[in-house]
């Protein structure tokens, strides 16, 4: 039956989606196409017919096929990622060729609008199945949008000005580009500006025309004293003079103190406008919730606020006038009075711990004794019976209870309990009389902690083990001292020993006697005898019981095996053939022992002579048994072969066995044959063995003799053509050639084989041959004249035959010469046949090509050497591998180049390159500062203790300081003379920093005696100081002229003053920028 591989139905897969694997199922063997693979199984993916055959084990063979197609996916690509400007939505496009589209929010279009920057992806399926996906990321341009500011109201006849800022490009609601509109009317003003991005932002304002300028502060304020309020007069600083009550030139002001401010607001061509509102203080609500209090644990503290408040609420949460705390810690109140004016006060409860006395553990104490309990370091004492010292002494069963005073009146109490015990009480239990093997244990009845034990024998544990007779007494005192007796009289006696013998072998009816010997007042045996001695036969377990005069028990066993006596047969009686042996084995034949009738020991017996045989064999456990046996033998049988024979080599000769019928005996030859006579050929010994029906044999011999055949010998010649030679063999009865000839030797001239046969004098013939061989002349190719290089050798080395050489004039014998000088060369051969040639070679010598690579250099690190040597007709190789007139060099070695001409002669030069490393600079990374603050700047090089330093600015140590922004560079160069270079860059970052002290004291004992700003990098320094009406005390425009708490020349009040700040601050971007501050400042005296 044929094999019926099969590989399925065909298949069709994807591109991308993972190999296939075909199996042929289980086969001898495998043959893929156009795999050529032999395995049962393949894996592939790509399309194709593939074809099986496979082969079982019959080597039956078939094949199947199976077709495989491989989709190719249509291309995928949602394009790259992409950045779009804000509010502006763009469609992803997956195409149009799939049969399903999915995309992550579950849409299956062609496309998506998207408007939300993420990650978008899509998957598809084309419509062979396959499947693919792509992804792609949107975000957006970060897009500052334009403002334009509030609507604004100005005079007829003046004018406003919109600031767009920095953008690509403008487009203004009348069609101007400019980066600014300037408005003169009443009007709706609009801009659209694109950024570098091509983002487009818009922005609208409108400006109205008005007689005058509206000015609204609002509604008159009160604040609470400390607080501040900005008064906003709703015009921008630019294009505008402001002119407030107190002396502000600002369109807001900040005031936090009381008073009627008003504010004159004027443009650029005069129109204004005007506003009044008044500012009260409210003083802030005075609070005092008292002292800090000290208070015991388990005891509460009671905390008031008092007076009539709006509302109040306590760090616990707590809204009522007054609390109760218990817990050490900070307690604070916030109220708020009828103006809204809030207000705070603390206070902090200390809780101290009891005092905690401490009378130890319960007492137990011995009847008659007494315990002591102290207690100290309180300043009182109150005992459970009124005594107030700081000790009490207990003698009775009572509960002992203590209280306690400490000196911050804190109390505390502990209680003991004394128990009062009776002395130990000890039971050793009964005297002891007994028998027995080993120790006896005795117990006092107590564990060993706490308790101190001592017994007669000197021992100190809880209980002893005692192995004699005698009286034992023990004494026990437990942790309190209370003790306790107990004595106990202990009688040991021995068991008695008795030994009935070790256990016991006999055999057959054999019996033995065992004695328990004598001294016992009762004597039982197992087997019920009572006496001494006991007489057994019987395999069993023998025990006696015996008890002495103290009534102790003991008692001895043994065990009896009794084995049956042996059988053995040595079986019938044996016949055998002269000359043969017959071998006597036992059944069984397992015995420990044996004994035949020679007296050999072995476990067989054997023996050629006919006699009668005996055995004794004794058993393993040494039982004895005995059996006989005859042993007779059969008449002999003579065989006679011929005499010994010689023949020729290759002659055949048959041996007989005479006087035997084969119906009667078989034959068994020398070489295993088993006919009744034998051919052979070869010398050697030749036997046979003749047996009977009965078995008997009989043997004879015979020598054959082999006269070898004569070998003649004929010798290969070879010679020279045109020669003759001589060819022979050696001395016999009679000669014939191939050729005709009947001597021993002929003369010969041409190629062939010689073939002779011989007859020796026992008529025995022999053939040899030899070849004769007919050479022609060695023939030597012609060697072109060959060039020497100066001072070189040359080999001549000319394609020569095999033989013997000579060369002239030098008389060399070699297949080649080595040669140094120019001339002629001739070289003989004579080959090994004694065949003969020549040839003649020519020599000439050429000069040496030079080359001269300079003299060893050194060159730094990153640097580029280029060694050669220029050349015409000639090759430069390098010890590089180039082959080149020159190379380039950046590393450390020893370059040797080597020029050879078109004569094949060089020359050879070297140059040593030495690359030495640069220094390495390490400066500082580049840097902000602002020297104004810092004065100067140390700038350090981290270089090598020999480097020689060099900066931008001169210097040549390691370390400089530098006062002014720049780029400084640093070289290091080396003892080698290699440099390096390294920069940093100082850039001004200068921020402007202000600090006001919030008091002062001008006392004039030097510390705080003058008030005024502490500032970094400022500029158009302004500074004004007012007391809480308002009016102004002090103004400064140089930050170095400061307060001295004087007015008019008068010292002013203790008292909160306000102060205002105005200046001009450095920004990043390098302009300059308008601020103003203003706060209280504490005066002290």
């Amino acid at each position: 039956i044929l094999p019926t591989p099969d590989l399925g139905p065909d298949q069709v897969i994807c591109e991308g989606s993972g190999a296939v694997t075909f199996d042929a199922g289980t086969y001898s063997s495998y043959a893929w196409h156009p795999n050529s693979e032999t395995t049962q199984t393949i894996t592939t993916d790509a399309s194709g017919e593939y074809i099986l055959t496979v082969t079982d084990g019959n080597n039956c063979a078939a094949s199947d096929t199976i077709n495989l197609t491989v989709h190719t996916m249509t291309g995928l690509d949602l394009g790259s990622d992409i950045k779009i400007c804000p509010g502006v939505d763009t469609t992803l496009y997956a195409g149009s060729n799939w049969q399903q589209v999915k995309w992550n929010d579950f849409s299956s279009g062609d496309s998506l609008k998207v408007f939300i920057g993420g990650i978008y992806y899509v998957d598809v399926i084309d419509f062979n199945g396959c499947s693919t996906s792509d992804t792609l990321k949107l975000t957006y341009f970060d897009t500052e949008k334009i403002n334009l500011g509030n609507d604004v109201t100005i005079c007829q006849g003046a004018q406003t000005t919109f600031n767009t800022g920095n953008y690509m490009s403008y487009m203004w609601h009348d069609g101007s580009s400019e980066n600014y509109y300037v408005s003169f009317s009443e009007e709706t003003v609009w801009v659209e500006v694109q950024d570098s991005n091509g983002c487009v932002s818009k922005d609208t304002a409108q400006v109205f025309i008005s007689a005058s300028l509206p000015v609204n502060l609002g509604p008159d304020l009160e604040m609470c004293e400390g607080d501040s309020v900005q008064l906003i007069s709703g015009y921008p600083d630019n294009n505008y003079t402001f002119t407030w009550s107190n002396g502000e030139p600002h369109a807001n002001i900040t005031v936090n103190f009381s008073g009627i401010f008003d504010v004159l607001v004027e443009d650029l061509v005069g129109c204004s406008g005007r506003d009044t509102i008044a500012v009260a203080v409210n003083q802030l609500p005075l609070i005092d919730i008292g002292p800090n209090k000290k208070v015991c644990s388990g005891q509460e503290g009671l905390f008031e606020v008092g007076g009539s408040w709006s509302s109040l609420i306590w760090n616990t949460g707590d809204t009522l006038s007054s609390i109760f705390v218990s817990t050490e810690g900070e307690y604070s109140v916030e109220i708020i009075d009828e103006n809204g004016c809030k207000n705070k006060d603390s206070v902090y409860l200390t809780v101290r711990p009891n005092p905690k006395p401490d009378l130890g553990s319960d007492r137990l104490i011995c009847l008659g004794t007494s315990t002591l309990f102290t207690i100290s370091n309180f300043t009182r004492y109150e005992w459970h019976n009124g005594d107030s010292i700081d000790q009490y002494i207990g003698f009775n069963n009572e509960l002992v209870y203590v209280t306690v005073m400490d000196s911050n009146g804190c109390f505390g109490s502990d209680t003991a309990e004394v128990v009062v015990q009776e002395n130990l009480n000890i039971d050793l239990g009964l005297d002891i009389d007994t028998c027995f093997e080993g120790g006896f244990n005795l117990s006092s009845g107590y564990s060993s902690v706490p308790n101190i034990f001592l017994w007669s024998t000197g021992e100190t544990t809880p209980e002893i083990t005692v192995n004699s007779s005698g009286n034992y007494f023990v004494k026990v005192t437990d942790g309190n001292g209370c003790e306790g007796y107990d004595t106990i009289n202990v009688a040991l006696h021995q068991f008695p020993t008795i030994d009935i013998g070790p256990d016991r072998t006999i055999c057959g009816e054999d019996s033995i006697i065992l004695d328990v010997g004598t001294g016992w007042s009762e004597v039982t045996w197992n087997n019920g005898t009572i006496n001494q001695f006991n007489s057994i036969k019987t395999s069993g377990i023998y025990s006696v019981h015996v008890i002495d005069q103290n009534g102790c028990e003991g008692t001895s066993e043994m065990e009896l095996t009794v084995n049956s006596s042996p059988n053995v047969s040595l079986g019938p009686d044996q016949k055998i053939c002269p000359n043969g042996s017959a071998i006597f084995i036992t059944t069984p034949n397992n015995f420990e022992s044996y004994m035949w009738q020679d007296g050999s020991t072995s476990a067989t017996f054997q023996t050629s002579n006919p006699q009668e045989v005996s055995v004794v064999v004794t058993d393993i456990n040494g039982c004895i048994a005995t059996d006989t046996a005859q042993m007779m033998s059969f008449p002999e049988i003579e065989v006679n072969l011929a005499p010994s024979q010689t023949i020729c080599e290759g002659e055949v000769y048959e041996i007989i066995v005479p006087d035997f019928d084969s119906q009667y005996y078989t034959f068994l030859w020398s070489d295993s044959s088993i006919s009744p006579s034998l051919y052979v050929q070869n010398s050697g010994l030749y036997s046979v063995t003749v047996t009977d029906s009965i078995g008997c044999m009989g043997f004879d011999s015979i020598q054959i003799n082999i006269n070898p055949k004569p070998k003649p010998s004929v010798s290969d010649a070879d010679i020279c053509e045109g020669n003759i030679t001589t060819i022979s063999t050696g001395v016999y009865e009679s000669y014939l050639w191939n050729t005709g000839e009947e001597k021993s030797e002929i003369e010969v001239g041409l190629a062939g084989i010689y073939t002779v046969t011989v007859e020796d004098a026992y008529g025995c013939f022999g053939s040899a041959s030899g070849v004769v061989t007919v050479h022609s002349k060695p023939v030597i190719p012609n060697l072109s004249n060959q060039i020497i290089c100066e001072d070189e050798q040359l080999t001549l080395l000319p394609s020569l035959p095999e033989g013997t050489y000579l060369w002239k004039p030098g008389g060399e014998t070699t297949s080649s010469i080595q040669v140094s000088e120019p001339g002629t060369y001739e070289a003989f051969i004579n080959s090994t046949y004694g065949c003969v040639d020549s040839i003649s070679i020519e020599v000439s010598q050429a000069s040496n090509p030079n080359i001269n690579l300079g003299s060893d250099t050194n060159i730094c690190e990153g640097q580029t050497l280029v060694a050669g040597f220029k050349s015409e007709n000639a090759i430069i190789t390098w010890n590089t591998g180039e082959i080149s007139d020159s190379i380039e060099i950046q590393t450390t070695g020893v370059y040797e180049a080597t020029i050879t001409d078109f004569n094949n002669c060089s020359d050879i030069d070297t140059i040593r390159v030495n690359v030495f490393q640069k220094p390495n600079p390490i400066v500082p990374g580049d840097t902000f500062v602002c020297f104004e603050e810092i004065k100067v700047l140390p700038l350090m090089v981290v270089s090598g203790a020999r480097d020689y330093v060099l900066w931008s600015t001169g210097d040549t140590t390691r370390e400089i300081l530098i006062d002014s922004e720049g780029s400084y560079e640093v070289t290091l160069t080396n003892l080698n003379g290699c440099s390096s270079k390294d920069t940093v860059e100082v850039f001004r970052e200068c921020p402007s920093l202000i600090w006001v002290p919030n008091a002062f004291s001008p006392d004039q004992d030097g510390i705080n005696d003058f008030f005024g700003p502490k500032a970094i990098n400022i500029l158009d320094f302004d500074f004004y100081i007012f007391n809480r009406w308002g009016e102004l005390l002090f103004h400064s425009t140089n930050i170095n002229h400061q307060w001295d708490g004087t007015y008019n020349g008068k010292d002013c009040q203790v008292d909160i003053y306000v102060w205002k700040l105005y200046y001009r601050t450095e920004e990043s971007y390098g302009g300059y920028r308008r601020q103003q501050k203003y706060g209280n400042v504490t005066l002290l005296r």
